[in-house]
C-alpha cells in the first residue's frame, strides 16, 4: 500500500520495535567501546551493558498489549505458509552448504573453488533466477527470508570451506580480540578497530564462545541477515515498498568484502545499512544515522570518514537549501581521507606524499588488465575482464539511475549519495597517486586505494535497486524474463570473482593455512626449548603463529619489540627474507639480522613453491641445519654459526 502521509523524502520510513532495537543496540555497543578504551573489558561490564540493552527492548514493548502481540503471531503464522514456488531455491540453497560443509578442509588450498565440483556455480544460478521468476508466488516475508539464505549462501563459501580460516589479515584480528578477552585491553591504546574488538571480545565474554568463532562469522551472516531486511523496505516513488527480488543487485557485485571479517569489512556493511536512511527526516531515523557513522568511524576511518562528512550534510543542510551545495562534498572527502593518511603517516614517521609520481603509471595500476598478456582460453579472459571494471560500470550505472530520480521522492538523495560516490571515487585516485604508508609490502600500497573504488560504486547502491526494481516491477512477464535471462549469468560469474581465482587466466599465489604449517609452528616453538628465535616466513606460516600462539611472544631489537615472525611485510625482517631468495651470498644478510635482533637462532622456512629449483635452500645449508615437512624446508641458523667469535657487540 502506497504511503499517504509522514516523511515524503524519505528513502525508508520508521518500523518501530525494530528501529527502537536498533537504536539500543547501537548505544550498547558505543558503551562496550568507551569501556574497551578507557577501562577494559571483562565479563562484570559487558553483563551490565547487556542487561541494560536488554531491559532497554523490554521497557519500549511496554505498551503493547499481549493481544496485540497474539494477533501479531498468528498473522505471521499465516503468511509463512510455504508455498510450492519456495521450495526450490530454498533446496537448492541448503544443498550448496551441505556441499561446503562436506568439503571442509585444512589442506593448503587457494580457494573455495579447488574444494568443491563446478557445478555448484550452476546451481547457485539456478536458485538465483528461481527467486527472480518466482518471486511474485512467493509471500514477501518467506520472500526475504529465503533471500536471506541465498545471500549467506553466497558469502558464506570461506566460511564453510576453511577450517583453519580463510585471509592473512583476519589471523592479525583474531589474535588481538583473544588478547583482549584475555585481558581486556591492548597496549597501546588505539581508537583505530575499536569498533570490532569491542564487539568481538564482548560477543565472546558474554556467550562464552571463542573469539575466533565470532569473528570468522560476524560479517557473513550479518550481512545475509541485515541487508534484505533494510533494503526490502527502500520506497518507489509512489511510495510502496520494493520488490523484494530486486535484492540480486547484490550478487551482481563480487562483494569479497562480505565474505570475511576485518574492521574495514565491518564498517563497510555499517556503511551499506546506513545509505537507505539519507533522505528521512524522521528524528529516530535521523539518530540511527549519525550513531551507524559513528561506529563505523570508531571501527575503520577509511569508510567511517566518508560516512561521518555524508552524515554531517545530511543533518545540517535542510531541504530548502539548493542541494547542489553537496558539491562541496567531492572535494572535502579527499581532503578529508588524504589528511588521515598523512596523520597516520605522521605519527608512525611515514614521508610525505610524493606527487611526482607518474600519474600515467597510478591509472595502469589501478584499471589496466594485470594479465593481459595470457588470454587463452577467450571466454575466461574476457569473464575476468568484465569483473575486473565491474565495480566501474555498475557504480556509473548507479549515478545514473540517481540522476533519473528527478522528479520522484528521491530528490534529496540523489545529490547525498552520488556526490559522495564522486569524491569517494576522487580520493581513491589521490590516495594512490601519493599516499604510501609504512610496513606495507610495496605490492599491496594500492590495496587502500582499491577499497575506495569500491566503496564509491556502493554507495549508489539504493538508486541501482530503485532503477532494477522498475524493470522487475513490470506486469509483463515476457519482460521480467528478458532481464532475468540477461542479468542471471552476470551473477554465476561475479559468484566466481567474488572469492580468490585459481585458473588458466589469474592465479592467485596466497594459498589458505593449512595444518601442516599449524604443525610447523609449534614444531618450530619445541624444538626451540625456551631459546629466543627469529623466523623468516611468507606470510602464512606467520598468520599459522599468530593463530596458535596470538600476540603473547616478541622478540626485542633496535627498532623496539616486534613479533618473531617475519609481519609485517613491509618491515625490514621480511624484505630481507626476500633477499635471501635474490642474493648469492646470504652472510651478510645473516649478520645483519643477527645484529638487528638477540635471536640466539633463526629459523628460515622455505616453501617448496617458492623455492622450486631448491638453490635458496641449498645456499643457506652451509649455515646450518635443515628438515623438511610437507613441501617446506626449514633451517636453522645458529647466532654462532654467523659470528664464531664470543663478544658480539648487540
Amino acid at each position: 500500500m502506497a504511503r499517504t502521509s509522514g516523511d515524503t523524502a524519505s528513502l525508508i520510513e520508521a518500523t518501530g520495535l525494530p528501529l527502537k532495537a536498533a537504536l539500543f543496540f547501537c548505544f550498547a555497543w558505543l558503551a562496550l567501546i568507551a569501556l574497551f578504551f578507557f577501562n577494559g573489558l571483562d565479563k562484570s561490564s559487558v553483563y551490565v551493558v547487556s542487561v541494560v540493552f536488554a531491559a532497554s527492548i523490554l521497557f519500549s514493548l511496554r505498551h503493547t498489549k499481549p493481544r496485540e502481540l497474539l494477533h501479531r503471531s498468528e498473522a505471521l503464522t499465516h503468511k509463512l505458509r510455504l508455498p510450492l514456488a519456495s521450495v526450490l531455491p530454498v533446496a537448492i540453497d541448503l544443498f550448496i552448504l551441505v556441499c561446503f560443509i562436506l568439503s571442509r578442509t585444512d589442506a593448503a588450498i587457494v580457494t573455495p573453488w579447488d574444494a568443491v565440483h563446478p557445478f555448484i556455480i550452476p546451481l547457485f544460478v539456478l536458485s538465483t533466477l528461481s527467486l527472480v521468476l518466482l518471486d511474485r508466488q512467493i509471500d514477501r516475508s518467506l520472500s526475504i527470508a529465503a533471500w536471506m539464505l541465498h545471500l549467506f549462501t553466497a558469502w558464506g563459501a570461506s566460511l564453510m570451506i576453511f577450517k583453519i580460516g580463510f585471509g592473512f589479515d583476519p589471523f592479525i584480528h583474531q589474535a588481538a580480540e583473544r588478547y583482549v578477552v584475555m585481558h581486556g585491553f591492548l597496549l597501546p591504546k588505539t581508537i583505530l578497530y575499536s569498533g570490532q574488538y569491542a564487539l568481538i571480545s564482548s560477543l565472546s565474554l558474554l556467550t562464552g564462545l571463542s573469539a575466533d568463532f565470532w569473528d570468522k562469522i560476524l560479517v557473513p551472516l550479518a550481512s545475509a541477515a541485515l541487508l534484505p531486511l533494510v533494503y526490502a523496505k527502500l520506497r518507489r516513488p509512489d511510495g510502496t515498498k520494493v520488490d523484494p527480488s530486486s535484492l540480486v543487485v547484490f550478487l551482481l557485485f563480487p562483494l569479497a568484502d562480505l565474505t570475511f571479517t576485518i574492521p574495514f569489512n565491518l564498517a563497510l556493511l555499517l556503511a551499506l545499512l546506513s545509505l537507505p536512511l539519507f533522505g528521512s527526516q524522521d528524528a529516530k531515523n535521523k539518530i540511527l544515522l549519525s550513531l551507524l557513522a559513528l561506529l563505523a568511524l570508531l571501527t575503520h576511518p577509511l569508510i567511517g570518514i566518508p560516512l561521518c562528512l555524508m552524515t554531517l550534510w545530511h543533518l545540517l543542510i535542510p531541504k530548502k537549501i539548493n542541494p547542489y551545495i553537496s558539491w562541496s562534498l567531492i572535494l572535502l572527502l579527499p581532503v578529508m581521507l588524504v589528511a588521515a593518511f598523512l596523520i597516520y603517516g605522521h605519527r608512525y614517521d611515514a614521508a610525505a606524499p610524493d606527487l611526482s609520481i607518474d600519474f600515467r603509471s597510478t591509472l595502469t595500476i589501478l584499471f589496466d588488465i594485470p594479465f593481459k598478456d595470457n588470454t587463452d582460453p577467450f571466454w575466461l579472459f574476457l569473464v575476468h575482464a568484465i569483473w575486473r571494471y565491474s565495480f566501474l560500470l555498475l557504480g556509473a550505472l548507479g549515478l545514473f539511475s540517481l540522476a533519473l530520480s528527478k522528479k520522484t521522492r528521491l530528490l534529496p538523495d540523489r545529490h547525498l549519495l552520488a556526490f559522495p560516490s564522486l569524491g569517494v571515487f576522487l580520493s581513491a585516485l589521490l590516495v594512490a597517486q601519493s599516499i604510501r604508508l609504512p610496513d606495507i609490502i610495496s605490492a599491496e600500497q594500492f590495496e587502500f586505494a582499491f577499497r575506495l573504488i569500491r566503496f564509491a560504486a556502493l554507495i549508489t547502491l539504493p538508486g541501482l535497486i530503485l532503477w532494477l526494481d522498475g524493470f522487475l516491477a513490470s506486469e509483463s512477464i515476457k519482460r521480467r524474463i528478458a532481464l532475468a535471462i540477461c542479468l542471471i549469468p552476470l551473477v554465476g560469474f561475479s559468484w566466481y570473482m567474488t572469492y580468490p581465482q585459481n585458473d588458466a587466466i589469474a592465479h592467485s599465489t596466497m594459498p589458505s593455512v593449512s595444518a601442516d604449517e599449524m604443525d610447523t609452528v609449534k614444531h618450530i616453538e619445541s624444538r626451540s626449548a625456551g631459546s629466543t628465535y627469529l623466523v623468516l616466513a611468507p606470510q602464512m606460516f606467520s598468520a599459522a603463529a599468530l593463530k596458535t600462539f596470538g600476540f603473547e611472544n616478541g622478540i626485542q631489537t633496535q627498532d623496539g619489540n616486534i613479533y618473531p615472525y617475519s609481519i609485517p611485510t613491509g618491515g625490514r625482517l621480511y624484505a630481507e627474507y626476500l633477499l635471501l631468495y635474490r642474493v648469492a651470498d646470504p652472510l651478510p644478510i645473516l649478520k645483519d639480522i643477527f645484529a638487528y635482533t638477540p635471536a640466539d637462532e633463526i629459523y628460515v622456512i622455505i616453501p617448496h613453491t617458492w623455492d622450486d629449483q631448491g638453490s635458496t635452500a641449498i645456499k643457506l645449508s652451509g649455515f646450518g641445519t635443515s628438515w623438511k615437512e610437507t613441501g617446506t624446508d626449514i633451517l636453522v641458523i645458529k647466532r654462532q654459526t654467523v659470528y664464531p667469535e664470543e663478544n658480539l657487540v648487540k
